[in-house]
């Protein structure tokens, strides 16, 4: 992993996770060279098994994020390439296409949702739920997400008063 060869160490951590179920810390690991050979529901996997593991204590937002950005960027793609092709066309391939994205979603809206239900959410995770919210058409809760993202933390603004 530090040397920079991600599908290396994915191979690595796959055999540490035999070895050590239980350590958040290999997991955590394994999520971001997961994400660097762009292995978006191995990532997601692991991202799910560190908020166990930590009693959704450790989760790391800016992965989340590129996940989320990923994710954006494929369907923005996806709804250009549908635009292009004819409606008529229903094949199992494209069916395929579109029905992946949206598992992932589901599996990042997953994990979202298990971080705001335990508490531990702060400013990031309420703007990345929003735009999870936006993805899946669900503009009201996506404002209500938005309404729940501190603009400040409470300890800046009392030492601020």
């Amino acid at each position: 992993m530090i040397r920079g060869k991600s599908q290396a160490a994915v191979q690595a951590f796959k055999e540490a996770a035999k070895f050590k179920r239980n350590s958040w810390e290999v997991w955590e690991n394994y999520s971001k060279v997961a994400l660097d050979t762009c292995n978006i529901q191995l990532t997601l996997e692991a991202v799910k098994t560190v908020l166990n593991l930590s009693s959704n204590k450790r989760f790391n937002v800016d992965l989340l994020d590129k996940v989320m950005i990923t994710l954006e960027e494929q369907a923005a793609h996806l709804n250009n390439t549908e635009e292009a092709e004819s409606i008529s066309n229903t094949s199992d391939d494209a069916n395929e296409e579109t029905r992946r994205p949206n598992q992932l979603l589901d599996i990042i809206g997953d994990i979202l949702q298990q971080i705001v239900r335990s508490g531990a959410s702060n400013a990031e995770i309420w703007g990345l739920y929003a735009r999870w919210h936006k993805s899946k058409g669900n503009l009201m809760a996506c404002s209500e997400s938005l309404l729940k993202q501190p603009s400040l933390p409470l300890k800046m603004l009392s030492s601020t008063v």
